[in-house]
């Protein structure tokens, strides 16, 4: 989106300059429109930056209070697990810009995007936690959290750097937080993981094997028949 790049130049607009005005008139009016267009472009895609900043932002502080949430749930007598909060935060619809969003850098943009999608993702996943391995589920949780609201805040963090805006100074450092988080889950899951992995070979060493039928025995003899 430099000034200097020709590929946005508005060629158009400078030819008919150039047939009503004369060529040198036309490049210095051509000049003139191409960079009041590329400061409208500049203006357009801060705008919607400070915006969405502002809004992934706020989507990263409320992964982290829902892991907050989800460390101390309540848990009724006699009910095997408690009663976690299971639905990720909800993030806000993006803001209709189509001239703010074409003016923003395309990697970031559609990273930025695709963000609902992973969101989704990692509600699905969440939700299959809690169908099929229930005991991984409070690990699960803090993790698709902390990956989702680190993806927001990342996010948020390139659009104020490459959109010269101030950087955030939010009362409280939710990031950190959500990075540590996620650290204490995933060692637990994976302690977790290994002690079941541990019990389950443990247990199968403990059986007996079992003595094969008459029928298997025949089968071994007559094979061990014909290798001779």
């Amino acid at each position: 989106m430099a000034f200097w790049d020709l590929a946005t130049w508005d060629w158009s607009t400078i030819g008919k300059t150039a047939f009503g005005a004369g060529v040198g008139t036309a490049l210095v009016q051509g000049g003139l429109s191409i960079y009041q267009d590329h400061k409208r472009r500049v203006a357009h895609a801060g705008y919607l930056a400070m915006r969405l900043a502002v809004m992934l932002e706020q989507y990263g502080a409320e992964c982290s209070e829902f892991i907050g949430e989800n460390s101390n749930p309540p848990h009724r007598p006699g009910e095997e697990f408690p009663e976690w909060n299971v639905s990720l935060p909800t993030l806000a619809p993006f803001p209709v810009d189509d001239d703010g969003w074409r003016a923003l850098d395309q990697k970031l943009a559609a990273q930025i995007l695709n963000l609902p999608n992973r969101i989704r993702t990692s509600q699905g996943l969440i939700g299959s936690t809690l169908e099929y391995s229930p005991d991984e589920a409070g690990e699960v949780l803090q993790i698709e959290a902390a990956d989702r609201g680190l993806e927001a805040w990342g996010a948020a963090t390139l659009l104020r750097r490459r959109h010269r805006i101030e950087p955030a100074e939010p009362l409280w450092d939710y990031a950190e937080r959500l990075i540590q988080m996620r650290g204490v889950a995933q060692a637990e899951l994976d302690d977790a993981r290994k002690n079941d992995a541990e019990a389950m070979e443990k247990l199968f060493a403990d059986v007996p094997p079992i003595a094969p039928t008459t029928s298997e025995q025949e089968v071994v003899v007559t094979e061990s028949r014909k290798t001779d």
